[in-house]
């Protein structure tokens, strides 16, 4: 639904759920990137700051041991065992390169409506009508559109991109900051100079927000990526959060818009019937494991 240029991974998470799935879908993503030759994870450090007197467990999370981004970043005691940065459209390519190879056809379309009938589904779509005797419907923001509905909202977000004049320590690595504006953010997270530009570098950076921006139906969500995002209300509170870490640096902003599905379990919602199955929710988080979550259909179908 907009461009997206990098997913933070991450294994340390307060849920075993997502922990566990995550690292499974590491070992996935090794043999996926080692077959294909596509570069799409790049491994980096994670660092954390956490709320005071809070301790993580389990074997993910480790005193920091990587130091870069200068004294902004001296509260951040905590350090992922093992995390980086996710292309997301080179993770489809590579992912559409191994399905090519088992000998899937890929077609590129837009879904127009799925009809299920007598064991098997009708699916109109701009490239024309395909029939299928199996299908996994993961649409994203509109899965609502589809006849199972499930509990879960659509959240209107915002990314503020950064770019600054590059300097020596300007080593790449991610964050989560818990500490940031705790009244109005659960956490703030960032890709710090992830990216190069001419003589300079990118970052960027997001908020999981207390209360979070609510979308109803297509209308608003394309409302929100057309101008709506504008008015986003925790801007101004963003701002000042990605000031404190750039201190005196000189840097210029630029706001794009974004959204995801958000349950309230905070984990992905499934509907699994005969041979139909539909996941909804945690778009951001699930589409780093996409291929374990797969894995349960296959496995449930036995196929």
């Amino acid at each position: 639904g907009h461009e997206d240029d990098s997913r933070l991974l991450r294994c340390w998470h307060s849920d075993s759920f997502w922990e566990d799935l995550t690292r499974r879908n590491l070992r996935r993503i090794d043999c996926l990137a080692a077959e294909t030759g596509v570069d799409f994870f790049r491994p980096s450090p994670v660092l954390y700051r956490f709320e005071p007197g809070f301790s993580p467990q389990g074997p993910s999370s480790r005193p920091r041991s990587f130091f870069g981004g200068g004294p902004a970043f001296a509260g951040f005691d905590f350090e992922d065992a093992a995390g980086g940065i996710v292309e997301p459209k080179l993770y489809i390519a590579a992912l559409n390169q191994m399905a090519k190879k088992h000998g899937a056809v890929v077609v590129r379309c837009a879904i127009g409506g799925l009809c299920r009938r007598h064991g098997t589904a009708k699916i109109s779509t701009s490239a024309g009508e395909f029939e299928a005797r199996r299908v996994v419907d993961a649409r994203g923001i509109y899965f609502q559109e589809s006849d199972v509905r499930v509990e879960a909202e659509v959240i209107g977000k915002v990314l503020i991109y950064v770019e600054s004049a590059g300097q020596a320590d300007d080593r790449p690595f991610c964050f989560v900051d818990s500490q940031c504006d705790p009244e109005v953010f659960h956490d703030m997270y960032g890709f710090w100079n992830y990216r190069a530009a001419p003589g300079a570098t990118v970052s960027k950076f997001g908020f999981t927000e207390r209360t979070p921006v609510k979308l109803q139906g297509p209308e608003q969500v394309a409302d929100w990526f057309r101008k709506d995002y504008r008015g986003y209300p925790y801007l101004e509170k963003g701002l000042a959060a990605v000031q404190k870490l750039y201190g005196r640096r000189r840097f210029t902003t630029r706001i794009k818009p974004c959204a995801f599905v958000a349950t309230p379990g905070r984990r992905p919602a499934f509907v699994l019937e005969r041979n139909y199955g539909m996941i909804a929710g945690c778009n951001g988080m699930a589409a780093k494991c996409c291929q374990t979550l797969a894995k349960l259909f296959v496995d449930r179908w036995n196929a």
